[in-house]
């Protein structure tokens, strides 16, 4: 497994190592193995939005394979550029098509497969902003289980309003334009919505209730930490 560097804003280069390096720093340690020729353009890298939820475009310029282990600590959504490609995570297997947004979820052994022309564009979601905003509909202090994607290409809706969504932040971000610290925080929950309301995870259905007709484990989980808040209280 690879350790990274502190990642770079923008770097083009023809030394795999070093793009595998600035990615692990700016995601988690893997390994990757090249499976063919390098193509005649460098790969590259390019932090085009940094912060909690960080955006990146990414091309390692030749076929390769990765294994990103356990995907400790990323909820990523992937969006193909161009080329093709795979992606395992656990039993679940998606393809990586040119215009398509896959959301990989963490703490899943995952394996990725690019070809030489494969570019991406990855939105890092912040795993506690997704988790807490989920909650928060739920009506329920915290979940009771991770909260994981289906390894599906976003539906043709979803795909649309994602990338005028991420299109709107990367202009702003490229352009120089400093916004409102409430504007970002905005932004970066309108994505977070997005993605929760419109594909499916494993608390798809439990959304779909009425808040008054929860599944069982969630009231268990609701009476548990109120009972814990409760003890905690003095006059």
């Amino acid at each position: 497994m690879r350790l990274g560097n502190p990642p770079a804003k923008r770097l083009l280069t023809n030394d795999l190592d070093e793009i595998v390096s600035v990615v692990a720093g700016t995601y988690c340690a893997h390994s990757i193995q090249s499976t063919g020729s390098a193509r005649s353009n460098s790969a590259g890298f390019e932090l085009v939005r940094p912060g909690p939820q960080p955006i990146v475009e990414l091309a390692y310029g030749r076929a390769v394979r990765v294994d990103a282990g356990s995907f400790p600590g990323l909820m990523l959504m992937q969006t193909c550029l161009d080329g093709a490609g795979s992606v395992d995570q656990g039993s679940q297997s998606s393809e990586l098509r040119r215009g398509q947004t896959v959301p990989l979820s963490p703490s899943v052994e995952t394996q990725l497969q690019f070809d030489a022309r494969f570019s991406q564009r990855s939105v890092r979601l912040e795993i506690e902003r997704v988790e807490a905003l989920c909650s928060r509909w739920l009506n329920v202090p915290a979940l009771d289980r991770p909260l994981r994607f289906a390894l599906l290409p976003f539906s043709a809706m979803l795909e649309q309003a994602w990338n005028q969504a991420v299109n709107l932040i990367i202009s702003y971000s490229r352009s120089g334009i400093l916004l409102p610290s409430s504007a970002t925080a905005n932004l970066d929950e309108f994505l977070v919505s997005l993605v929760l309301t419109q594909h499916p995870h494993n608390f798809s259905d439990d959304l779909k209730r009425p808040a008054n007709s929860l599944p069982p484990r969630l009231i268990r989980e609701d009476r548990k930490s109120t009972r814990l808040n409760s003890s905690h209280i003095t006059i």
